[in-house]
């Protein structure tokens, strides 16, 4: 038994990915040179692994006069509602219990993992970090990066929260951005 489809929230994921193109991944990649390429279960075979298997949301490619055929980014996405931004904290679904299956936690094979808080009716983020997967996933498994358990009770999964303000001190984010829409305020970028 999966866990529930809901077509709500996959509209406000869709707004949200749609807002990010304008207002995060330029910022990210330092270029308006990118294409995109979702990878959402419903859409085949080879979407329905790098989706449903490997945790894999979106293929950004990024273009140059050096790489004009553009270099792929494999990105796994989570935006929430700003009610959730008091939070400041990714989660990554550890186990589905529905199915006694493992949770995203043990299939994310995704290159970054962008998070963040979106107010779809100010069209705006209030605030996303871009975090390196290979990096999170080291620090989990060497215990660097502190983390919280939970479960949501809805969903009938457990998961693991980290901060943040976890992630940057780890090292671990790559680009985080407050107030990302009409006016970007503030932005951290590792390049």
């Amino acid at each position: 038994m999966r866990t529930p489809y809901n077509i709500k929230n996959q509209r406000f994921s869709n707004s949200a990915h749609y807002a990010a193109r304008k207002y995060i991944y330029p910022s990210i990649f330092g270029t308006n040179n990118l294409s995109y390429t979702n990878t959402l279960l419903s859409q085949g075979e080879k979407e329905a692994i790098l989706d449903g298997e490997l945790g894999i949301d979106r293929i950004v490619k990024v273009s140059s006069p050096s790489f004009p055929k553009g270099l792929p980014f494999t990105i796994q996405e989570r935006f929430r509602k700003p009610k959730h931004a008091k939070f400041r904290d990714i989660s990554i679904p550890e186990w589905l219990h529905k199915s006694n299956r493992p949770g995203e936690l043990y299939k994310l094979s995704a290159g970054l993992f962008v998070y963040g808080y979106y107010d779809e009716p100010k069209d705006m983020f209030l605030e996303v970090v871009a975090v390196s997967v290979i990096d999170l996933m080291m620090g989990l498994a060497n215990g660097t990066i502190k983390y919280t358990k939970g479960t949501f009770e809805a969903k009938d999964q457990t998961f693991i929260g980290i901060n943040f303000d976890e992630l940057k001190k780890s090292g671990a984010v790559r680009a985080c951005i407050k107030n990302a829409g009409k006016h970007e305020w503030w932005k951290c970028i590792k390049r």
